[in-house]
């Protein structure tokens, strides 16, 4: 209960919740359909993140866990329109309570990097999908998305209220050029975003790959290629207390492969391996990082 020279440590918590699932669907005619849904969910933190301990990166920088750390609960609305099965709009809005996010702290000369519930995250948005097949052998597909993110709340004292829109546009393309080949190309860019304290600078990524049937089509020959250009990594401005610092995470994206495979015997139906009741439980333990 505390003494005069520790401060009280008592806490309550409670566990009973209720998280409602509502779909609904309704078709107007053939080329029109409409959706309908809404969903509270519950996201439970990482175990490593629950960990009271110190981690030191420099003699100015460590990491600790937050072994008070609660789940973040979001509630989500969204509302859908299908056309024909070729262009899908999709309306979106949720609110996430507790919301737990890696913030950065100021502690005297040194910067604690923390997982804490820095508050409130509202999120409103709009998104749209077409794909096309032609008879010249060339389908394509382009997704559109606008977001706008909003974060209030309160990390190490500091008041947090930020906000920010942002786009991604994605698009693939795949095309076949008869005798075994054929080829995909796609791509996508996002602009600039946020999380939590971290102001994220705009991010894109170009894959190509190209690939042939060979050996009456049992086998298969493919060249890939991801992030050509080198763009995917990280970087942007963290803004806390009376601390300003500019992060960029380089990391080996741009990747060339070159693989073979080969069909034994007649096809079959690929066993679909269930999940059990501890997945939720292995995703929270993180492994390398991820």
């Amino acid at each position: 209960m505390g003494n005069s020279q520790r401060a009280d440590s008592s806490f309550t918590r409670s566990y009973l919740n209720l998280f409602p699932t509502t779909y609904i669907t309704y078709t107007a005619n053939e080329k029109n359909q409409y959706t309908i849904n809404f969903g509270r969910r519950i996201d439970r933190p990482a175990y490593s993140d629950l960990n009271p301990f110190l981690f030191y990166v420099d003699n100015y920088t460590y990491n600790k866990g937050n072994p008070f750390l609660e789940p973040q609960l979001t509630s989500n609305f969204e509302l859908g329109h299908t056309y024909n099965q070729f262009i899908t709009t999709t309306l979106n809005y949720s609110v996430t309570e507790k919301i737990f996010q890696e913030s950065m702290i100021q502690d005297g000369y040194a910067t604690i990097v923390q997982t804490n519930n820095i508050g409130r995250k509202t999120n409103y948005g709009a998104s749209t999908s077409v794909q096309w097949e032609t008879k010249y052998n060339y389908t394509g597909n382009i997704f559109l998305a606008y977001t706008h993110d909003n974060y209030k709340g309160n990390v190490g004292g500091d008041k947090l209220d930020l906000s920010a829109d942002m786009y991604l546009i994605n698009m693939s393309n795949q095309i076949k050029f008869g005798k075994g080949w054929n080829a995909e190309l796609s791509g996508w860019y996002r602009t600039k975003g946020i999380e939590g304290q971290l102001v994220i600078n705009p991010l894109s990524q170009v894959n190509f790959a190209i690939q042939k049937q060979v050996l009456n089509n049992k086998g298969t020959l493919k060249l890939g290629a991801r992030d050509i250009f080198l763009t995917n990594f990280p970087s942007g401005v963290i803004k806390f207390s009376k601390t300003e610092a500019n992060f960029s995470n380089k990391r080996d994206s741009r990747i060339v492969s070159l693989s073979f495979t080969y069909r034994f015997g007649k096809n079959f139906k690929p066993v679909i391996k269930k999940g059990s009741g501890a997945d939720e439980e292995k995703a929270r333990v993180k492994v390398s990082g991820n």
